[in-house]
């Protein structure tokens, strides 16, 4: 199930209806059962603040990826065990994380690559979710093995129509990170422990913004 947090207020369900899809069809091609994912939709401003307090790089970037799961080797279908420990009590599903897009980023990614800003979203989320399923881009190897995924995932899916077998929850305004308040995930070393989506940080990240503009 995805979990979609607008802060543009310019999303819509057939975009998000892409995204379940892409999930489902990387989840399948992993050999995986359907997980959990929060996604959060947002602009430069607020994905560079983000990015400065996780990773210390004062820039905006066009995703980003907080795992629950600390791998430790090869990647979520190589883990079996791992994801089952994470199951919520809601869904039963494992939940693996979040992502955070940033349409602006997306939307000059879109025009300078010649393709529609859906598709480039699209990109970003499988992407994205690719990172909370274990797979990276540091070693040359890793980074084509993140690739083929990339494009059996793009390749292998269904019509979006009829196709999302689990709901979607959508919202808008900030909101605390289920992954931020997750006890496996706090206790995980070497991943992000600090609370960046927290409401109170959003809610000052709003208000540096305002007095910006």
């Amino acid at each position: 199930m995805i979990e979609f947090y607008d802060m543009t207020n310019e999303a819509d369900e057939a975009l998000i209806g892409l995204m379940c899809s892409a999930a489902l069809a990387a989840c399948k091609l992993e050999g995986i059962p359907d997980v959990d994912v929060d996604v959060r939709m947002t602009d430069n401003f607020d994905i560079r603040s983000i990015n400065r307090q996780a990773r210390g790089l004062d820039k905006a970037t066009d995703v980003l990826s907080f795992p629950t799961i600390a791998y430790q080797r090869g990647t979520a279908r190589d883990s079996q065990r791992a994801l089952l420990r994470e199951a919520g009590p809601e869904t039963g599903n494992p939940f693996v994380g979040d992502i955070i897009i940033s349409l602006d980023k997306a939307r000059s990614q879109a025009e300078k690559h010649g393709h529609s800003e859906a598709r480039e979203l699209l990109c970003l989320f499988i992407h994205g979710f690719l990172h909370l399923l274990g797979y990276d881009h540091v070693r040359a190897k890793d980074r084509a093995a993140m690739r083929d995924m990339e494009e059996s995932v793009l390749s292998t899916m269904r019509p979006v129509k009829g196709y999302s077998s689990q709901p979607t929850v959508i919202a808008s305004g900030a909101k605390q990170s289920r992954a931020a308040n997750h006890a496996e995930y706090k206790k995980c070393p070497g991943l992000l422990r600090r609370k960046l989506l927290a409401k109170t940080e959003f809610d000052s990240f709003n208000q540096t913004r305002e007095q910006k503009l």
